[in-house]
């Protein structure tokens, strides 16, 4: 039975880039699901309202954007009631995360 080494000899380097990979799909995805959400306002405005509903869909939609992109996070962690925890409140999973 053989018990050596499971990874290549460049292992760790082909990880790097993968995750490096990963954060760039990641980007791009993100990119993607914004840029439809726009189309999808601007559509829906420009129906309704002719040229200046879809003005006003751009706004709203670049508004709306730009809030879950920056806030997206903090909505998470509210959602499930997540708090800060210390070396005191929770030792153990400050231990493992220091």
């Amino acid at each position: 039975m053989d018990c050596g080494p499971r990874f290549a000899k460049g292992w760790a380097l082909k990880l790097a880039v993968d995750t490096e990979q990963m954060y760039q799909m990641n980007y791009l995805k993100t990119a993607i699901l914004l840029a439809g959400i726009t189309a999808l306002f601007v559509g829906i405005g420009f129906m309704l309202g002719g040229p200046v509903g879809m003005l006003i869909a751009l706004g709203i939609a670049v508004a709306m954007n730009a809030f879950a992109y920056w806030n997206s996070d903090r909505m998470m962690l509210s959602m499930y009631g997540a708090t800060e925890v210390d070396a005191r409140s929770a030792p153990g999973l400050y231990g493992t995360v220091e």
